[in-house]
């Protein structure tokens, strides 16, 4: 997101004794709004290409044991329209027939997630669509336990200090999975702990990329079930350095023996829809696992009020279904709010409206954020993206939950526990 309310490692007492809140806004996010908000952005709409494959029988893998993982839940924590996309050669896989198994492309060599068609499936061969939340808290163990009572089949956990290490962030990310959420576990912050969140720093991203190279044995043994999203929101807008700089860093994850599903935040705050129109095909085939997936973030889309609309979004939104059927990637909106105008990319466009837009056109969405706490002591209220008032992430009633958390989790049409299913694979 744009911007986070994060407790530095050290400054979060599990005890709930003693608390001492940040709210971190930085320049460097602000510089990058303004030149967002001045550029503004306009759409263009995809012509939906190519028609799918046939259908044929499936191959069943074997379920996974979760088990063997040895888990413990307790454990310690757009300056012009785009120009339409041509279409490029892919290699395509018989899609399963509806409700069925799809079988592993002979290609993908992994044991976890992969993409096909425009879909993720899970390594059972389901369709696995997100219907989850983002954590801003590693260190808080409140969250691990509400997020797994909210039902989220999903949950995206940034990491903002990558000194600690790994394994504090692995520990969390076993607390998820042992509660059938999949993690996400994305790189908030360059690993000399500035802000990742609308950069356009080269350095800083080869940095990062290097430090997931460094790290690939610790994450190897939750393959089966992790999804590594490699920078949160950076990048330019519009660009061929975003598309060659995901090239290069794809090719080293692969190397480093990264088979997971990769999820690529666009560019331009994560609001950029032309990073993906135009550049997001060659990024996706540059992949010998074909097993990328890429994130939009639905916000302001920097355009000042009276902000972004319904119908900007069911634009891009449609823009984003029609490039995963016609090319193979598939798409996710990563992040979006309550609405309300409120927060430096702000909009009107509720979360209810967000949901159903995603859900009408086929796409995974993770509400921001469960505990984005904007008060001192872990709480928060009704003015801001929180979507739990204590802890941070504490639900154990309905009047744990924010106006925002209760209509994300537990509006009857279109809430997490309306909808999510859990991966089959747990």
């Amino acid at each position: 997101m744009l911007f986070a309310t994060k407790w530095h490692l050290g400054e979060y007492d599990q005890t709930m004794s003693s608390h001492v809140v940040s709210s971190e806004y930085s320049d460097v996010r602000r510089r990058r709004h303004e030149e967002a908000a001045a550029r503004g952005l306009r759409w263009a709409l995809l012509s939906t290409l190519a028609a799918l494959a046939a259908c044929q029988p499936a191959q069943v893998t074997p379920p996974i044991d979760v088990e063997s993982l040895n888990l413990t839940a307790g454990t310690t924590p757009i300056a012009g329209a785009a120009p339409p996309v041509t279409a490029t050669p892919r290699m395509t896989e018989s899609m399963p027939p509806a409700g069925g198994r799809a079988s592993r492309p002979s290609y993908n060599i992994g044991n976890g997630f992969f993409v096909l068609n425009g879909k993720l499936y899970d390594a059972n061969g389901n369709e696995f669509r997100m219907r989850g939340v983002n954590r801003t808290h590693y260190d808080s163990s409140a969250s691990s336990a509400g997020i797994a009572k909210s039902g989220a089949n999903a949950v995206r956990m940034g990491m903002y200090h990558e000194s600690i290490g790994a394994a504090a962030y692995i520990n969390v990310l076993r607390q998820h999975i042992s509660t059938k959420v999949v993690p996400i576990v994305s790189m908030f912050y360059f690993p000399d702990d500035t802000s990742i969140s609308c950069s356009d720093s080269t350095t800083g991203f080869a940095a990062g990329v290097a430090w997931w190279v460094a790290n690939a044995a610790a994450f190897a043994p939750l393959s089966k079930y992790l999804i590594v999203n490699v920078a949160n929101e950076w990048g330019p807008s519009n660009s061929t350095v975003w598309r060659d700089s995901y090239v290069s860093a794809i090719a080293s994850l692969r190397s480093a023996g990264y088979l997971n599903t990769i999820l690529v935040d666009t560019g331009g705050c994560g609001q950029d829809v032309n990073d993906l129109l135009n550049y997001a095909p060659a990024v996706f085939n540059s992949d010998p696992q074909k097993n990328v997936m890429f994130a939009f973030h639905f916000y302001g889309l920097g355009e000042g009020p009276p902000y972004s609309t319904v119908a900007q979004m069911n634009t891009i939104f449609s823009q984003l279904a029609a490039l995963g059927a016609s090319q193979g990637m598939a798409f996710a909106i990563a992040e979006f709010g309550p609405g309300r105008a409120i927060g430096p990319s702000p909009t009107n466009v509720t979360a209810g409206q967000v949901i159903t837009a995603a859900e009408a056109n086929g796409l995974g969405w993770l509400a921001w954020a469960w505990d984005d706490n904007s008060l001192p002591g872990g709480r928060s209220d009704d003015a801001s993206f929180s979507m739990t008032y204590a802890g941070p992430g504490i639900y154990n009633t309905p009047a744990d939950l924010t106006t925002y958390g209760k209509d994300v989790v537990l509006n009857q049409t279109y809430g997490i526990t309306a909808l999510a299913k859990p991966a089959s694979i747990f």
